[in-house]
């Protein structure tokens, strides 16, 4: 594939939330199609059978692939679909990846494909200036890990069914992980994250350690201040707007954690950048 050569046009990127009853007949498209169920659960109708898709998967469609989906009662789902045409990979017909199954093969690169999918999510939501431009960037980006997620699959022995939970284990810590990492600044608890993942509060917990080495609440903590030391480093906001940037309400309760944290308060750490920042500078 040349560089020069490949140019997707991106025909879509729609950020959907589905309530219980929803429904959506069985139909094709006559380009590729990526779905990311980011969080919540459907029934989809993928590979010539109806089967239940949990957050943290991912689905590739290509043209005539014919595939459903509907919301059960009492269930939600919230999903990424990116439609992209104008593309042909070496030896396949236009528009199509060299997938099998329309589920993705979980491997190392889920993580870094749904931070890509939050992103453009954000980009496309927010609409600031050149969203469109760097929203077909990250689409790109998001076709070539599918790309290469599919290369390593390959090359990979096929599961047996005992590492299949395991399997699913690391499914959940990974996109668990990336939700945090991407929505870090709105309120989220563990009974919340386990919502969203329809599991017990005890076992996203014990699994989040299993794998983290530490439980998710803690990781959201470490996460948020390691952004708010980033931004007391290198932006003009006070100490109490980048409390709230990073998800804190409470500016005195961030200031106890982030002092106990890295053993200085944010008012410390500000004045140490602005010195360094100084003494760096060029004199006259």
């Amino acid at each position: 594939m040349s560089p020069e050569s490949f140019d997707p046009k991106i025909r879509y990127a729609f950020d959907v939330w589905n309530g219980e009853d929803n429904f959506s007949a069985k139909h094709s498209h006559d380009f590729f199609e990526a779905s990311f169920i980011l969080e919540g659960q459907v029934e989809y109708f993928v590979d010539r059978r109806w089967r239940s898709v949990n957050a943290g998967t991912i689905l590739i469609f290509n043209p005539s692939n014919e595939h459903a989906e509907k919301q059960l009662k009492g269930s939600y789902s919230h999903q990424l679909h990116i439609g992209i045409d104008n593309f042909q990979l070496e030896n396949l017909p236009p528009n199509t990846f060299p997938n099998k199954e329309a589920v993705l093969p979980i491997n190392d690169t889920q993580l870094a494909l749904f931070d890509k999918a939050w992103q453009l999510i954000k980009e496309f939501n927010e609409q600031k200036d050149y969203y469109q431009v760097i929203g077909k960037s990250l689409a790109v980006e998001i076709m070539m890990l599918l790309l290469r997620s599919l290369s390593v699959a390959k090359k990979q022995p096929p599961l047996s069914r005992e590492v299949v939970p395991n399997e699913r284990l690391s499914q959940l810590v990974t996109v668990t992980q990336s939700y945090i990492e991407n929505n870090y600044a709105n309120d989220i608890s563990l009974n919340q994250l386990a919502d969203v993942y329809y599991v017990s509060p005890t076992y996203l917990s014990k699994a989040f350690k299993d794998i983290i080495g530490v439980s998710p609440i803690t990781y959201l903590i470490q996460f948020r201040l390691k952004k708010a030391y980033d931004l007391l480093k290198r932006s003009d906001y006070t100490v109490k707007e980048i409390a709230h940037l990073v998800g804190y309400q409470d500016a005195y309760h961030f200031s106890k954690q982030f002092k106990k944290a890295f053993d200085h308060s944010p008012t410390e750490v500000r004045k140490e950048a602005r010195t360094t920042k100084t003494e760096a500078s060029p004199t006259d």
